[in-house]
């Protein structure tokens, strides 16, 4: 292309097309993606460069154009969303098909034909809009020609589709509140639409997609899931509430799986959409897969622990907490092999759990679970306690033929091996491998070295009161607050550590299984010590310093940086502790400090 005709197409150079031969090409095209001068003027929004083009009659039929990416000048004003330029391309076609020389001038039949041409895509001008959410293009387009509403791209995606998918509601609802005829609700159009509805929450969009077409509430999409089946994905109790109304039969709609809408919604741990779904349909909880598993058997699997709470307080649900899946399997089993230890714990502690319940190989909740690998904890030895004693047939046949025999005829056995069955404790050797053995020997010692610590410092500072003592004996700032806050600080400190110190020396005579229960606690009471360590640091250092405001408030102001960063360091941690409804502020902050280099 001629650079001249270039650089006054990008600049909107009107002169240059006047100071022009009448006879000069301005048909010439880029070198790589064979752009016209009007794409160009398009593409930087040069409306009256545009309109001088459109008026030559030798040149009006760049209007039609395609680039090497089959894009004509209608989608390129799509593309960047200039709705002027739209406008004026269609009011163009209009004047040449009313003077009825659009087919002699461009070889079209109508406005209709030249919107829907296509690019290498199969992408109409209204689908590069809808794509871009330009709504005033969007408009421009579909007035033009409702019929667009009905065309599919390459990707068998209709116009409605991609503005669900973009979650441009606003032009989604503009189709279906002006344009209901030109739509295909016959199929899968609409199928997509909605779940693209349900799935970015629209419920504006859900309701007239539901007005138009009530059948589709219980309609399938090529997975077997019908919309309700996403709202309970999803949560979304408005969607679900719109769905079930004037059809809660599609709430025992199932999968190719069996699933339906309730499982999908305690797998997920949505109580309040499990809610709905028991008040609507009473009987829907006695809905099994095609593994015969309950709501209960899946919230198990995913390790909802307050879905399974929840559940077992539900008086109409008792009947299901025993039921067994294809394989024998109770949700008592389901959580021991899912190794969900505090959802076994909450149903080990149910009066209505069968706990002795056994499988179809015979084995019981705490067969399977004595044989599994697990880090010690206070937890797993509060499941042995409620679950011990409960054995299947084959686990007491192999130990009768393991060990009881050979007992009988003189055989030495270790107690350890002799007691397993019946008490339900480990030794070192039967519950963990030597490396986390190892790991929670160190663990051990490392906390009884810390406690041993703070209690050395705090013990010596209670007796080397800040200020000094007062002639009669008494500490000197005895009524200051700061000097209260040290005492109190100080002595909290002091009895944790010791606390600790304690735990570990009373344990010490005990199993390596018995001394790891309290691990947990004991890292508990060492950061309170360590928390109460620090304040009462900053409370003994405002005393001495009382003198300076600034320097005496140092100490806590250190003390408030460090607290910060640690309790920042942990919020923005992606693996640390879930918090429903911090996922997205921890998100950003932690991408907000990645992004500075600060992490």
């Amino acid at each position: 292309m001629n650079p001249e005709l270039y650089e006054a197409a990008a600049t909107g150079d009107i002169n240059f097309l006047n100071r022009k031969d009448p006879k000069f090409d301005f048909f010439q095209v880029t070198e790589q993606q064979h752009n016209t001068v009007l794409h160009i003027a398009v593409k930087f929004k040069e409306l009256e460069f545009c309109k001088q083009i459109l008026c030559s009659s030798s040149s009006s039929s760049l209007l039609l154009k395609p680039n090497s990416k089959e894009e004509t000048p209608f989608h390129v004003a799509a593309k960047i969303g200039c709705s002027d330029i739209a406008q004026l391309f269609v009011d163009c076609v209009k004047l040449k098909q009313l003077r009825g020389d659009i087919i002699e001038s461009w070889g079209v039949n109508s406005l209709e034909q030249v919107l829907r041409m296509v690019n290498l895509e199969n992408d109409t001008a209204l689908h590069v809009a809808v794509r871009n959410g330009h709504f005033e293009v969007v408009k421009c387009f579909v007035e033009a020609d409702p019929g667009l509403l009905g065309l599919v791209n390459g990707a068998n995606a209709s116009p409605l589709c991609l503005a669900m998918e973009g979650g441009f509601s606003r032009i989604a609802i503009f189709f279906l509140e002006n344009f209901p005829n030109s739509l295909d609700f016959a199929d899968i159009d609409i199928k997509a639409a909605l779940r693209s509805a349900i799935i970015h929450s629209q419920h504006d969009i859900v309701k007239l997609i539901l007005k138009r077409k009530p059948e589709s509430r219980g309609e399938t999409d090529e997975i077997g899931w019908t919309p309700l089946h996403y709202a309970a994905l999803y949560g979304d109790l408005k969607t679900t509430q719109l769905l079930m109304q004037g059809n809660s039969k599609a709430a025992f709609i199932l999968d190719q799986d069996g699933t339906s809408a309730l499982h999908v919604a305690a797998f997920r741990g949505h109580i309040n959409v499990v809610e709905l779904l028991l008040q609507s349909c009473p009987d829907i909880h006695e809905v099994t897969d095609n593994k015969r598993r309950t709501l209960v058997h899946v919230a198990v699997i995913s390790g909802q622990e307050k879905m399974v709470r929840h559940i077992l307080g539900m008086p109409r649900l008792v009947g299901i907490i025993n039921e067994k899946d294809k394989d024998g399997n109770t949700a008592l089993h389901l959580a021991v092999i899912y190794k969900r230890d505090k959802i076994i714990a909450i149903l080990a502690q149910n009066r209505g759990m069968e706990r002795a319940a056994m499988n179809n190989d015979m084995f019981t909740a705490y067969d399977i679970f004595s044989h599994q690998p697990r880090k010690l904890s206070f937890l797993v030895a509060k499941i042995h306690y409620r679950l011990r004693g409960t054995h299947g047939l084959p686990a007491l046949q192999n130990w009768v033929n393991t060990k009881l025999k050979k007992e009988m005829i003189g055989e030495t056995t270790d107690q350890k091996d002799r007691n397993f069955l019946f008490t339900g404790r480990k030794e070192d050797d039967n519950s963990a491998n030597s490396d986390e053995i190892e790991k929670t020997r160190s663990r051990l010692e490392i906390h009884l070295l810390i406690a041993m610590l703070i209690a050395t410092v705090t013990f010596q500072a209670a007796f080397t009161m800040p200020g000094g003592y007062k002639d009669d004996g008494t500490p000197q700032f005895m009524q200051n607050p700061a000097f209260k806050s040290f005492i109190i600080f100080n002595s909290i400190a002091f009895i944790f550590s010791v606390a600790t110190v304690f735990i570990q020396f009373a344990t010490s005579k005990f199993s390596y299984y018995m001394r790891s229960r309290y691990s947990r606690l004991a890292e508990v009471m060492i950061f309170i010590a360590v928390v109460a360590m620090l304040l009462a640091f900053a409370s003994g250092m405002y005393v001495e310093l009382a003198s300076s405001i600034g320097l005496s408030l140092v100490a806590y102001i250190l003390v408030a940086c460090f607290l910060l960063i640690y309790y920042a360091c942990w919020f923005v941690d992606p693996i640390s502790m879930h918090i429903p409804g911090l996922q997205q502020p921890r998100k950003y902050i932690r991408d907000l400090l990645f992004h500075y280099g600060i992490i």
